[in-house]
């Protein structure tokens, strides 16, 4: 997934119910200097990527 496309558009201001197969959807966190922490619940064979910058 390339950041970048979604810089001049902006993210989404809702969070849609279902994705479709093989679908993302880009969530952007508080920048954090110290140590953060997130549970991130993943239906069974499915998976999730994180990307950190």
């Amino acid at each position: 997934m390339d950041g970048s496309l979604y810089a001049g558009y902006g993210l989404p201001t809702s969070v849609p119910m279902y994705l479709q197969p093989r679908g993302f959807f880009p969530f952007v966190r508080p920048a954090v200097r110290d140590v953060y922490e997130e549970t991130i619940v993943v239906p069974p064979r499915t998976s999730v990527s994180v990307v950190v910058r």
